[in-house]
Parts: C-alpha cells; structure tokens; sequence
C-alpha cells in the first residue's frame, strides 16, 4: 500500500467543484491520463467535503486505488460517489467512486486512505516533576495528529497562556502532551493556617476566626475550625486570608 498525504488547501480549490458538481476542465486531446496522485486529490476533496474542520487541518494517509491510473477520452472530467455511507468525518474511508468525462461514466475506481486531523497542541517543552508550577518556558506549541485525542487535550494557543501558573497533578516527560486533566491551581491556603471564617445570610454577615484543616486553591472548598464554636465546617478560599460560608 503506497503512502501518500497531501495538504488540502490546494485541492479543494483545484478539485471541490469536480467533486460536488460532477465537472472539472482539462485541456483538449484525444485522451487524457489519470495517474495514482491525481485520483488522490479526487479522493480528498470526496471525503473532505462538509467536514467541520479547516481543509489546511485534514491530510489522507496510506491511500490506495484500483486501477492505479486510468487513461479516458478527452474531455470535462468528473467524479461521483457510489457508496460514499460513512457516519464519521475521520478514520478509514472506502470509497467507488465513478469517473465521468462530459458527464458520461468511463470508469469506476475503488479508492480507500486514512483521512487525519492535525492541530497546534500544547507540549512539556523538558521534564517536570509533580507540582511544578507551570511558566512560559515550561511550553511548546506542536502540530500533531489529533483524530484519535481525548477532548481534554490543551489546543495552542489559547490552552499555552491558560496554563501559566497553573501546576503539574504529575511528573510529565519532554514532549509529553497536555491535557487539562492534568493540571490544577496551585493552592492559595494552606493546612494550618489562620483564616477569617465570612458567614454570609442575606444581608447579614458575620467574621469569626478559623483554622484551615485543608489545604486549598481559590474558590475550591476546604474544611475549616470555627475557634469560636470549635466546631468543623466547609468554606470555600475567597484569597487567602478568608474563606467564606454562606447560609
């Protein structure tokens, strides 16, 4: 099985209309000569069409065809799907496909390849142990094949400023990917420390002193001793003087 990968800004210019519209001009001769790449270009532009995704992202992998090439009559050629039944955009693609000039079928072809998706992610730009807080430095933004990725893989570049300061869950090797899943705030408050408790009931607001049993970041709940009452409550990290209770 031969290899082959193409961008596809350019094809859809050159081949979208054939592919859509069944026509596509070629100069005059007696006959005219379709080799394996230029089936290819048919082929991506077929299984392209209406994908959600910008046609410079996607690339065919590993395509094949039966016949290789084709020598037809001369003439405005064209292409149409037979059986083109695929419910998902990426992934394997199999396809017979009818190839027309002037409108008249001449030929089938049966065509197959592995349409891809690639995309700017976010990469560990060195090694990095567990709670390493996260810097500039610390990031690289890649290209790479993402059809088979998890949703929580961090996108470039937006995800790359979204992690400054931010922690790593785990250590992380060079080149590792990022996921979102991996990462957290670094807490604001910690065990031990001395906090103000803000009891909060409509218009009435209360301060008592308190002790954090918790360590926390900004906005996640942590247990907290009331040393008035001495009793254990929840609270959620307002900074980190002060959590707050409300009613």
């Amino acid at each position: 099985m031969r290899f082959f990968r193409m961008p596809v800004a350019l094809v859809a210019t050159l081949w979208c209309a054939a592919a859509l519209l069944g026509s596509h001009p070629l100069a005059a001769g007696d006959t005219q000569t379709l080799d394996q790449a230029r089936l290819a270009q048919a082929f991506l532009a077929l299984v392209t069409d209406g994908t959600p995704w910008p046609a410079t992202d996607l690339a065919v992998e590993e395509f094949s065809v039966t016949p290789a090439d084709l020598t037809l009559p001369a003439g405005v050629l064209g292409f149409r799907p037979i059986n083109q039944t695929h419910t998902q955009y990426l992934g394997k693609k199999k396809l017979r496909v009818a190839v027309l000039v002037n409108g008249r079928e001449e030929a089938r072809v049966s065509m197959t390849g592995q349409l891809k998706l690639f995309g700017d992610v976010v990469v560990a730009a060195r090694r990095m142990n567990r709670h390493t807080v996260l810097g500039a430095d610390d990031l690289r933004v890649v290209r790479r094949d993402i059809s088979q990725q998890d949703p929580d893989l961090l996108r470039a570049p937006a995800a790359a400023i979204g992690l400054r300061g931010l922690r790593l869950k785990n250590s992380v090797q060079a080149g590792e990917l990022l996921f979102a899943t991996m990462v957290e705030a670094p807490p604001l408050v910690r065990r031990g420390s001395l906090v103000t408790i803000l009891a909060e009931a409509g218009q009435i607001s209360v301060s008592v002193p308190g002790e954090l049993r918790d360590s926390g970041a900004r906005g996640e709940v942590v247990r907290v001793k009331n040393l008035m009452s001495r009793r254990e409550i929840s609270a959620e990290v307002v900074d980190e003087n002060t959590v707050r209770v409300t009613f």
